[in-house]
């Protein structure tokens, strides 16, 4: 659709009867979620625009006159004649009335919520698109994070915000070595991934399920799980990760970054977190706090509406069964 296109679409929109525009708002839309903003937050500032947005369009009848009712005296029956006023009927004023929708109107979920001070692609659903986030969940669609670090210092929360607990060298530290120590990490989550499978990872079962496409864990599992690691940007004493992964939370990254420093024979703490990709859904895909309202969110929907179809979900083939272990549940790098 070209932008001129868009343009007409959006300028016919804005006379458009607001209830028809409503029963549009249902589907899977994407939006960037800032840092330092929770995702509670998030979803209310876009409900009040969708709200403010609708009730900017037509959304009440014709207000209606005032009349008046006489008695016919030219006649013995009860009849009456009915003359209109020229004043407007004040109950049907939209001041009188009030908003038509109000922010609980519009049900927002999320799927893999990013934590308040992370930021990046954040697929959210409204309406019955919620139901959708639940086969997104189940599909577990690989996540892909930029994780930004510093060597040298240790917090209590193992982020830049926390309390300093500890400082320590860190020039002995070269790129080679936290790309090795990356290797080593992901190769373990890799080995115990076809372990709890009860595959052999070097026998042709294995390969023969590898080469269907990326293996990942069952529904039911809560484990994290890295796909891949690598240092993407080294410049002492900050550097940039980048993770693939499966059942990750914010803490359980930073942790990441704590136990990569210490493997180093040194200290790091988290000063950024970002995602980048969410499965099918990426950067080019997503809505800027400023285009968070109801044109270009509707607009998305269609958008993530070619991102959910059934070609792009995973099969339950693809899924391995993947006990919660107290040894996965500790994996750490070594």
């Amino acid at each position: 659709m070209t932008i001129n296109a868009d343009v007409e679409q959006w300028k016919k929109m804005r006379t458009e009867w607001a209830p028809s525009v409503y029963r549009r708002l249902h589907g899977i839309f994407c939006v960037y979620k800032p840092a330092d903003i929770s995702i509670k937050n998030m979803i209310a500032a876009i409900q009040f625009n969708l709200a403010k947005d609708l009730n900017a369009l037509p959304c009440y009848k014709a207000e209606r006159k005032q009349t008046t009712i006489k008695a016919d005296t030219n006649t013995t029956l009860p009849a009456t004649t009915v003359k209109p006023v020229g004043l407007t009927d004040l109950s049907d004023h939209r001041l009188v009335l009030g908003p038509r929708y109000i922010q609980s109107d519009f049900r927002i979920k999320f799927v893999s919520g990013l934590g308040r001070h992370s930021s990046g692609v954040q697929v959210l659903g409204i309406g019955y698109g919620t139901k959708t986030l639940k086969i997104l969940d189940d599909s577990k669609f690989l996540r892909v994070y930029q994780i930004r670090g510093k060597f040298g210092m240790a917090t209590d929360d193992f982020s830049c915000r926390g309390r300093l607990l500890q400082k320590s060298t860190y020039h002995h530290i070269t790129k080679a070595k936290v790309d090795k120590a990356c290797s080593a990490i992901e190769a373990q989550h890799q080995r115990h991934l076809f372990m709890h499978a009860q595959i052999d990872s070097q026998s042709q079962e294995a390969y023969e399920l590898a080469s269907q496409g990326l293996i990942r864990p069952m529904e039911n599992s809560s484990v994290p799980i890295l796909y891949g690691v690598r240092c993407i940007d080294f410049n002492l004493p900050e550097f940039t990760l980048e993770v693939h992964s499966l059942n990750e939370n914010m803490s359980y990254l930073m942790l990441l970054l704590h136990d990569l420093g210490i493997v180093l024979k040194s200290t790091a703490m988290c000063t950024q977190i970002r995602r980048i990709r969410h499965g099918h859904f990426e950067l080019e895909h997503v809505l800027l706090r400023k285009f968070w309202t109801l044109e270009n969110i509707l607009d998305n929907i269609r958008v993530c509406k070619k991102l959910t179809t059934a070609d792009k979900l995973v099969t339950p083939e693809l899924l391995v069964d993947q006990t919660d272990s107290e040894e996965l549940k500790q994996l750490t790098p070594s």
